[in-house]
Parts: structure tokens; sequence; C-alpha cells
């Protein structure tokens, strides 16, 4: 999946679409759709998908759905396919692209911001960018997808926040499209424009003064206002990528909250051992769809971290490939994989190794302190 978008970007720039869509061609653009007689809705939405995925601008598409259908009609498809787009690629960085967008994210303040403010403000945060241009639209679809909004809260606001600038430019284009050869309908929908607009840039400002004067008198501050401190890169490092280290990710991701981006990887990466799926449902944390990923790979894609930690007794006669910068720590277990015995025996001793894993990790995410730098 990786491959594809990081295909696609490369093909839209060699195909020239990406600067083809721009206001100045939106003449020719709005013709070419129109040309598609019934279809024109499905492709348009699909081009908001491709707009929302391959970070394309958006304005001309707004402006495009206007064009082709109209002030009205093109109301409701842009909303349709702002909204699926921007759900798609919310998807896409929560479960297809999640590695490609976590090293993204490591590298880039804004995502950062984004995460503390969800942790913080819960949909409040979706509200605030939707409706304040902080951020642009498309890093915005899928940075929340990295955070723990849910789909359905993330696609309802983004609904209704959207809903003012939809409007405002779809009328803005109508008055050139619809209302050419009447000059009354074009006066009535740039003033029904002007009037949305001003409604648009007003009702973030009301929006933000309130809310900045409701943490204030909380005590708290908005975490998209200041400079947010790099989460630290972990990568828990075992022999199979099967259970310890797949632990010891998922008790970090749990509480470190969004201090860390932990990932785990194996120099022999293999299925999920079952008695570790099993040890670490019953605490209410499930592994089962883990996919391991091999330590060398990941060194050779040129994968950077500030922590390797070693949570695997033996390494079995490999070792470490270089990672420049990062910090080696050794945390010795035992290996579930060579526990003998019945499977009751064998789950035993794998939850031991579990509550000692999550015992380790918690307190050194405490010793790390994140927050307080």
């Amino acid at each position: 999946m990786a491959a594809l978008v990081i295909g696609g970007l490369v093909g839209l720039r060699a195909s020239g679409l990406s600067q083809h869509l721009n206001l100045e061609n939106l003449q020719g653009l709005s013709q070419t759709v129109r040309d598609l007689g019934w279809v024109a809705p499905l492709a348009y939405v699909l081009l908001w998908v491709v707009a929302c995925l391959f970070f394309l601008p958006g304005l001309p598409v707004t402006l495009l759905g206007a064009a082709v259908f109209g002030a009205w009609w093109g109301m409701l498809w842009v909303t349709i396919g702002a909204n699926l787009g921007a759900a798609m690629a919310f998807l896409a960085a929560r479960y297809a692209l999640r590695p490609l967008v976590e090293s993204w994210a490591a590298q880039n303040n804004q995502f950062q911001k984004i995460d503390q403010g969800v942790a913080r403000h819960g949909w409040r945060m979706v509200m605030i960018t939707r409706l304040v241009p902080l951020f642009p639209f498309n890093l915005q679809n899928y940075a929340y997808g990295l955070t723990k909004i849910p789909l359905r809260t993330f696609v309802i606001v983004s609904v209704i926040c959207m809903l003012p600038a939809t409007v405002a430019y779809c009328l803005a284009g109508g008055a050139l499209v619809s209302g050419q050869g009447d000059i009354k309908r074009t006066l009535l929908y740039f003033a029904a424009a002007a009037v949305f607009f001003a409604f648009a840039s007003l009702l973030p400002g009301w929006i933000k003064k309130r809310y900045l004067n409701a943490s204030a008198a909380a005590g708290e501050k908005i975490p998209v206002l200041r400079e947010a401190r790099p989460p630290i890169r972990v990568l828990f490092v075992c022999v199979h990528n099967s259970a310890r280290s797949v632990m010891a990710e998922h008790f970090l991701r749990r509480h470190g909250g969004t201090s860390f981006l932990p990932e785990s990887a194996g120099f022999e990466p293999g299925d999920v051992l079952p008695a570790a799926v099993e040890a670490m449902k019953e605490i209410g944390l499930d592994i089962s769809a883990h996919k391991a990923q091999g330590v060398y790979e990941l060194a050779e894609m040129g994968r950077t971290y500030d922590y390797i930690i070693a949570v695997c007794s033996d390494l079995h006669g490999h070792c470490l490939p270089d990672f420049p910068g990062a910090k080696i720590l050794h945390w010795p277990f035992p290996e579930p994989s060579t526990f003998a015995g019945s499977w009751e025996e064998r789950l035993a001793r794998t939850r031991n190794v579990r509550d000692q894993i999550q015992q380790a990790t918690l307190r050194w995410a405490a010793e790390q302190n994140p927050a307080q730098g």
C-alpha cells in the first residue's frame, strides 16, 4: 500500500495532473467532467478521493464542483467527495499506511501538535482545526488517523465544520457559472457567497476566542498554539518479533500516550505466539493482528530511532544493525517460544514474562518524563 501511494504521487507528478489542477484550467476541466454525462458525479467524487490521498489542492476541486454541477448540486457533491476522501486518508493512516505515516509524523511538528491536541481536547481539536486554517486539509486527514479519534466522530465533526466554507466557495463558483448571462442571478450568488465568506471567516475567530478563554479559566493551554517536543522513537527488538517485543510495543503505546512512537521488530520475523496473544488479551490488549517486521529491513530503509531496546536474553548469534544516533538498551526476558509443558503451564510462564515487561516499560517511560521537557 505504501508503494502504491508513493507510486501514485510519482505518477501524478509525471502525468502533470497536479500542475493541471489549478484555477486557470478550471473551464477546460469542467467541460471534461460534463462530457462524462451521468457518471460525472462519480468521477468527481473519485477525483476528491485522489486529491485527499495524494495531496492535490482542494480549492480548485471545490470550484470545479460548482462549475460542473452548479452552486446547489455542487455543494452536495463537494460535501460527499471531500468527506469521503478525508475518511479514506484517515483510514489509510490508521491501518494500511500506519508505519509510513508514523515515520512522517516523527519528523513533522504539525503532526505532533495535532496529536497532543486530540489527547487533551478530543473531538474539539477536530472542530478547531477544521474551522481555523492552522494546518493543511490533507495533512489533517492523515494526522487524525494516527490519533485515538474514532472514525465516526472524525467524519461527523468534519462534515459539520467544513460546511460553511463549502457553501461559500460553491456559491462563488455558481456566480461565475450558473449566473452567466443573468446579471441578477450573478449578483445574488455573489452576495450570498459574501455572506457565507464573512460567516466562515468570523466563526473560527469566535470559537477560538471562546475556547481559549475557557481553557485559560481552567488553567490549560491549547497544545496547537505552542511548540511540541517530538515524541521519543523507540524500537523494541527480539528474535522473532512474536512475543516479547510485541508486548513491549503495545505497553508503551498504551501507557506512553503521545510522548512515544513505539515499534517492534525481529531478527527472524515470525507469527505472533498464541500464548502471547492470550496473555495480552487477558489484560485488554489485542496483538493478534500484529505483523512482524525485520530489524535489518528497517535499517536498510533508513529508519531512525532514539532508543533501540533489545528484550531478548539471547540474540542467537545476531548483531544489531547500525541505527545512527540511537541509544542501545538491553532488557533480558525469557523467550516464551521455548517454554515447555502443557498449554496452561506455558501460558502461566508467558503471563509472568508479560508482567515483567509491563513493569519494565512503565518504569522506563516514567524515567524519560518527556512531558517535562
